[in-house]
């Protein structure tokens, strides 16, 4: 008798709360915001990057996206230094020369990675982790 109540309860769940209800998804969301750069002042974008069912999990994500973000533009401007080298450099100089330069002007700070372009204006990488059952952008989620 004892096996049938699992199942009676399961049921229960799924003719009182619907089916999303009874599953567990995610209950974290990672978002990355992102602004400056070739952005229009003031303007943001928000992008999901994935769920999570556990908020250190997704924080653990989140920074670990910031860390990402600033080893792929030490790479993109050490690549691009290297293959354009000042005739009396080395390629391995210029390309460590660059990721130093790069670097001054990259802060991390857990979800969070800014780095200062070449116009000024600072290129803003947030990772957030909010609740999945807010979305950031607002009612029409834009």
């Amino acid at each position: 008798m004892t096996g049938r109540w699992p199942g009676i309860a399961a049921l229960c769940c799924l003719l009182a709360f619907g089916s999303s209800a009874c599953e567990k998804g995610p209950a974290w969301v990672l978002w990355q915001r992102s602004s400056g750069g070739l952005a229009p002042p003031g303007e943001e974008r928000w992008v999901v990057i994935e769920g999570y069912r556990e908020l250190a999990e997704c924080r653990r994500e989140a920074a670990a996206q910031a860390l990402l973000r600033r080893q792929v533009q030490l790479k993109l401007a050490g690549e691009f230094a290297a293959r354009s080298p000042e005739a009396d450099d080395t390629p391995e100089h210029a390309r460590a020369s660059a990721e130093r330069e790069v670097d001054s002007g990259i802060t991390v700070s857990g979800g969070h990675f800014a780095v200062r372009t070449l116009s000024g204006t600072p290129m803003v990488f947030d990772h957030i982790c909010l609740s999945s059952s807010v979305d950031p952008r607002g009612p029409t989620g834009k």
